[in-house]
């Protein structure tokens, strides 16, 4: 489905494109705007100059262009690293709105159609002090360990930094939101204890292609002394 709005910071825009020609920004805008519906782009150049409607050669050579300059390819799909994150950051957001109106459907969902809005306020406010006060201290708290909202890339980035752990915080959030954030089987519950698994991971990796390679170096240099 298409997306409603895309963020457009004009100053980093117009810092990334000051050296495009005329007819390259149009390219580029066209192609940013597929991707912001569809989170990818063919990788195919036909395709890629049918998105651009393309009618010349000196438009499909501006097509090219902005694809080398500002866009990645497995042969496959294109990928744009700063498109990834704001789609990211924009899904984020909706799930806590979508989460905030459903809260608020709920609150409202049990009280007469035809019930003053101030009745209703008093009544769901009087029902929740209710609960409040009947709930246990150890269920409160029960209740607040076992809520987990997911990190903001920001916060990731930020915590990647911190430990200087070179663990990339793109690729670490579109693993767990792809899988709906769990660790293995079970539901995530640490976030930040989740990256410090990564980076465990990715050190043990390091040291096992070092050691791999100090031992093909190793037998590299070997001597024959014999005969």
């Amino acid at each position: 489905m298409a997306k409603a709005w895309m963020p457009f910071y004009m100053n980093d825009y117009l810092a990334d494109t000051v050296l495009l020609p005329l007819d390259h920004h149009g390219a580029y805008l066209l192609l940013m705007s597929y991707y912001w519906n569809n989170a990818n782009a063919p990788a195919n150049a036909e395709d890629l100059h049918m998105i651009c409607r393309c009618r010349n050669d000196a438009e499909r050579y501006a097509v090219d262009n902005v694809v080398k300059k500002f866009f990645k390819s497995d042969g496959q799909r294109l990928f744009n690293s700063r498109l990834d994150k704001e789609l990211i950051k924009a899904e984020i957001i909706s799930e806590k709105r979508s989460a905030a109106a459903n809260a608020k459907h709920a609150k409202y969902a049990n009280a007469p159609a035809n019930a003053p809005v101030n009745s209703v306020i008093l009544q769901t406010q009087s029902q929740s002090q209710s609960q409040s006060q009947s709930q246990s201290q150890s269920e409160k708290k029960e209740s607040k360990s076992s809520r987990f909202t997911p990190p903001s890339l920001e916060e990731v980035t930020a915590y990647c930094l911190e430990r200087s752990n070179g663990v990339d915080p793109v690729k670490w959030i579109n693993h767990y939101t792809s899988n709906g954030w769990k660790v293995g089987k079970n539901k995530m519950v640490d976030w930040k204890a989740a990256v410090r698994t990564w980076e465990e991971t990715k050190e043990k990796k390091h040291e096992s292609k070092f050691a791999s390679t100090d031992r093909t170096r190793k037998a590299g240099y070997r001597i024959d002394v014999g005969g």
